[in-house]
């Protein structure tokens, strides 16, 4: 089994645009390669939680092993309609083959689960060498608001314990940089996250207390997990899988906290076509209970605050100001062609929600209870998949989203969205496919094919149209933009890879981002392109990339570029217990706007997506080290260095000099 299933991880971010769902994905993926689905055994639902396969590959998957008996070799899965090589290269660290095999295991106790359950710790400690603006007045008790509380180190301590995923619970602990290690506030580290989950017991499918995530439908009224979104790998848009997942990261924002649940009052058993109609039937229910930060004045507040740090004093003292409660149920029936579902969900505040008002959040929400209720559904006919979600707030606004994937071909993959939400459409928990931040005030027709053109030559595309019906922040007018990708992946061996990739994108925006009413509106092209060659030769893996992008501001005619080059080397060895990763990357970028973005690879529960603006270089060298079976370490060094600027960061991250440097060494013991 490939061990180094984070190569995946950096595939999936360097295709996707939301780099802030990289500690979700590296979260799931590493429970998947704990606990790898047995695919002779595994039901649909299992599979649907595998998050590379998309609705037609696990059909095709179910029927070939029902047709076809028990699958013999991971090669075999090739035969599958749908599945193609790089599906089965990410498959492989995730899945395994045979029979599920009686033994003491099977049966759930805390006796056996302590007995046989797997233990991981993990310890980490980083810091910016620099000294940065916010920890110069530390000691003068008169500058609270200009100086850090707390010292420049990072802490992080997690627990975790799991038993064959059916039993898990962990406990994660965190101070960032700049945070007292102790608040007298809040009586404990800053930031802390509990969760107990249970899976499978007779009725009950799942039950986590503590910290969690829900996805319901297409995200329209509740998905505060992840999805590819537009993505230049794969066609699969409709969000299927487990609703219910831990939050087991250090992440201080995007979660539930209290108890959710999953009961079946009907299992669902799949047969194949010409069997009887069969179908089964599920509950989900949740109740949440979370601290925000927001100042609270005359008992309302005008925002919410997402910076997740309290390193100063107006930072501590609105930490955990404002208390949110939610309550949601969802009711979803299955049957053999697919499943419905019904979703209501209901939010509160203690304090009256009232941003200031712009002409551009005239529909934002404003109140102490919200809420909203959807339909979804996803339906399988003759090879094409139909799903959609429709959903309305409390005020009767709607939003809806649809869409169908279908196969016209074996080697050919297409799929179609639309989407339609209404500028006064308000739901908190919505993360549905959208091209602006919120899930409202969009119109928008989506459409992305795979061509597997010949054996070795994979060809994926997608165009989007959008409208915003109404004003957004800094775009004054009614506006509108298209997305444009091609990337064409050619594999001339298995151990080689070169990808191309262009990108085009038109949008509108305020003339010189002023937020002033009359200002004028222009239109802004940027294009983007990126070559990619990778080989692997023995225990050596060598990657480089070069990026370019070009703005072009019709209205004023401004024009501005920006490169990046970069190489990577990849040492890891079979037997010998040290491995190391270095990447070296040039970059000269003139606008702000022409910032590029490059995943880096990290330890555990760090995760880099640097942005490359202005000009300069970085380095970066992690060190890994297998002390024994069960014990590792790993340390990481990144090195920036800028030569069109004589200081680094803003406001008290500013940093005197050309230069940043981060370290960070983890201690990692599973046992």
């Amino acid at each position: 089994m490939n061990q180094d299933w984070t190569i995946i991880v950096e595939e999936i971010m360097e295709n996707s645009e939301n780099e802030e769902t990289a500690e979700k994905w590296q979260v799931l993926l590493a429970d998947l390669a704990e606990n790898p689905v047995t695919l002779n055994t595994a039901t649909k639902e299992t599979l649907e939680s595998i998050p590379f396969l998309n609705g037609s590959q696990v059909e095709a998957l179910s029927y070939y092993i029902y047709r076809y008996g028990p699958i013999v070799s991971l090669s075999e899965l090739m035969l599958v309609d749908g599945i193609d090589e790089q599906t089965l290269r990410w498959l492989k660290p995730f899945v395994c083959l045979g029979e599920a095999i009686a033994s003491p295991l099977e049966r759930l106790s805390m006796k056996k689960a302590f007995k046989f359950g797997k233990q991981e710790i993990c310890m980490r400690l980083g810091r910016s060498v620099q000294k940065r603006l916010g920890y110069l007045n530390t000691l003068d008790s008169t500058q609270f608001d200009n100086s850090y509380l707390g010292d420049p180190n990072c802490l992080y301590f997690r627990y975790g314990f799991n038993y064959k995923e059916k039993m898990q619970w962990g406990f994660v602990l965190e101070k960032d940089s700049g945070e007292k290690l102790w608040s007298k506030k809040s009586n404990g580290i800053d930031y802390t996250s509990f969760h107990f989950l249970l899976k499978n017991q007779k009725k009950i499918k799942s039950l986590i207390v503590g910290d969690y995530h829900i996805r319901f439908g297409q995200g329209l009224v509740c998905a505060n997990s992840f999805s590819l979104g537009k993505s230049a790998i794969g066609t699969a848009l409709e969000q299927t899988g487990t609703n219910l997942s831990r939050h087991f990261s250090a992440s201080e924002s995007g979660f539930f906290r209290g108890i959710a649940a999953t009961y079946i009052l009907k299992p669902y058993v799949w047969k194949n076509s010409k069997a009887k109609a069969r179908f089964g039937l599920e509950v989900t229910t949740f109740a949440s209970t979370r601290n925000l930060d927001a100042k609270i004045t005359d008992k309302s507040f005008t925002t919410i605050s997402s910076v997740e740090l309290h390193r100063t004093e107006a930072e501590s003292n609105i930490k955990d100001k404002l208390k949110m409660y939610t309550l949601g149920t969802h009711i979803s029936l299955r049957i053999n062609k697919g499943q419905f579902g019904l979703t209501g969900l209901s939010y509160g505040f203690n304090a009256y929600w009232n941003p200031e008002w712009k002409p551009y959040n005239c529909f934002y929400f404003r109140g102490k209870h919200g809420g909203n209720l959807s339909i979804d559904y996803l339906l399988r006919f003759k090879g094409m998949l139909f799903f959609g979600e429709l959903a309305v707030d409390e005020k009767k606004n709607k939003a809806i989203i649809s869409g169908i994937s279908f196969k016209p071909y074996s080697n050919l993959d297409i799929s179609l969205l639309g989407r339609n939400y209404a500028p006064e459409y308000n739901a908190y928990f919505a993360n549905a496919f959208s091209e602006g931040t919120f899930t409202k005030n969009e119109h928008g027709f989506f459409a992305t094919i795979e061509w597997r053109c010949i054996k070795k030559i994979r060809i994926n595309a997608y165009c989007d149209i959008f409208v915003f019906p109404w004003l957004k922040y800094e775009i004054n007018s009614l506006s509108a933009g298209t997305d444009y990708t091609f990337q064409t992946t050619w594999s001339p061996s298995s151990g080689s890879q070169v990808i191309f990739r262009y990108k085009s994108k038109v949008k509108d925006k305020n003339e010189n981002n002023s937020e002033s009413v009359f200002t004028a509106i222009e239109s802004q092209l940027k294009n983007q392109i990126r070559l990619q060659i990778s080989s692997v030769h023995g225990f050596w893996t060598l990657k480089s990339v070069i990026d370019c992008n070009k703005i072009e501001k019709r209205h004023s005619g401004i024009k501005t570029l920006g490169f990046a080059a970069s190489q990577e080397v990849n040492y890891v060895p079979k037997k010998n217990k040290a491995s190391f990763s270095i990447k070296y990357t040039l970059f000269d970028t003139e606008d702000f706007e022409n910032r590029i973005y490059s995943y880096e690879k990290d330890i555990p529960s760090v995760f880099s997506m640097s942005s490359f603006y202005g000009k300069g270089s970085r380095l970066s060298l992690l060190l890994k080290y297998k002390i024994t079976k069960k014990i590792s370490m790993q340390a990481k060094i990144g090195h920036s260095f800028y030569r069109d600027r004589d200081q680094v960061g803003t406001a008290l991250e500013q940093v005197e000099g050309n230069q940043l440097t981060d370290i960070r060494g983890l201690f990692l013991c599973k046992f």
